[in-house]
């Protein structure tokens, strides 16, 4: 299950990135983005949440998502 989601991710994450300019097109401009990133930032957050989502997806894929969580979070449990 977690290989298919991490797969599912990494799609995911590589669509977001291809078709960035249609999603804009789409959603239109983000104000948080513009702000912060400056003119075309809903463009480079999508850039950035895609290849986060890639990033994300293959650490969970490796199991090595579990093992920091759990190293973080461990004197709390």
């Amino acid at each position: 299950m977690r290989i298919l989601l991490s797969i599912l991710g990494i799609i995911s994450g590589l669509l977001i990135i291809k078709y960035r300019e249609p999603i804009y097109r789409f959603t239109g401009k983000f104000g948080f983005a513009e702000k912060y990133f400056g003119s075309g930032g809903t463009l480079s957050f999508y850039l950035i949440f895609g290849s986060f989502l890639v990033i994300l997806s293959i650490v969970y894929g490796s199991g090595f998502l579990e093992n920091i969580i759990s190293k973080l979070f461990s004197r709390f449990f």
